[in-house]
């Protein structure tokens, strides 16, 4: 898969082309309708159909830069997303947001922000995740930060569909957006609230079906240990963990007390590239 980051530091081409893109080792092509076409600040980008039909699967994105110069990329699905004035960090240069996926059930999604300075930088690039990466203004100031999850968790201790994916926010510092979980605690205030309706739902006994012991326990610790709420992390794992009820025969990993299941969550935590570091790792 071609990376977006390619997109500002190896341009394939050296001059704009009108024909349709070309790509020797296509898996959705050949490209043949042009979707849409957006001009901004002298870049010129072009997605392009690999059918008449404008048919979901397959985008190839063509970004001309004001030199001429021209890259080509394809996915599953490539949009571009638009905002107020197109200047997402406010410094009065244009940018461009790129998001991507791959196909699939769950996976993946990929975001990729574009500063069209001259030559563009990239000031975001989000991994390709199980989530997707959102604008939302959490701190009021104008500028808007990112929220996705991080998927290091899924499948760690259970299955995909009870894993807890916590959020991972990113807010703009000047000159990129940086990982700053830790600052923004209102960003957890919704996955908390799920996770205590569980925790109380399990210890009155009122739910349908029972989680793995690992993944309801999880679901209440994470949100705390991305906060930067390391004791609290540990105080709501020793509340939600019933190592007791862990089965036998349990398909993922399982363990008998608390504290070793609480230093293999850290050792995960801190493998993680999307992990900040905690003040007492």
């Amino acid at each position: 898969m071609k990376t977006l980051v390619a997109l500002i530091f190896f341009f394939a081409f050296a001059f704009a082309q009108t024909n349709p893109p070309e790509f020797p080792d296509t898996v959705y092509g050949p490209y043949v309708k042009l979707v849409s076409s957006l001009e901004l600040n002298g870049y010129t980008f072009e997605l392009w159909s690999p059918d008449s039909k404008d048919s979901f699967a397959g985008r190839a994105l063509r970004t001309i830069s004001p030199d001429g110069e021209v890259i080509e990329t394809e996915d599953f699905m490539i949009e571009l997303a638009q905002t107020d004035n197109n200047d997402i960090n406010k410094n009065g240069i244009p940018d461009i947001e790129i998001q991507s996926f791959s196909g699939g059930a769950h996976c993946c999604f990929g975001t990729t922000v574009l500063e069209l300075s001259s030559p563009a930088a990239v000031i975001f690039d989000h991994p390709f995740s199980e989530c997707p990466a959102v604008a939302e203004d959490l701190d009021n100031d104008g500028i808007p930060e990112y929220q996705s999850c991080d998927d290091r968790w899924a499948y760690e201790y259970c299955s995909y569909a009870e894993s807890p994916l916590p959020t991972v926010v990113w807010r703009w510092n000047g000159d990129v957006y940086e990982l700053a979980s830790q600052d923004y605690p209102q960003a957890y205030q919704a996955e908390l609230s799920r996770a205590l309706e569980l925790f109380l739902s399990l210890r009155a006994e009122t739910v349908e079906w029972t989680p793995a012991p690992e993944c309801s326990a999880l679901a209440l610790t994470l949100p705390y240990l991305y906060m930067g709420q390391e004791e609290l992390a540990y105080e709501a794992l020793k509340l939600s963990y019933s190592p007791e009820k862990v089965e036998d025969d349990a398909i993922f990993t399982s363990f008998d007390n608390v504290e070793d299941f609480w230093q293999n969550i850290l050792q995960v935590y801190n493998e993680s590239p999307l992990h900040t570091p905690l003040s007492q790792p």
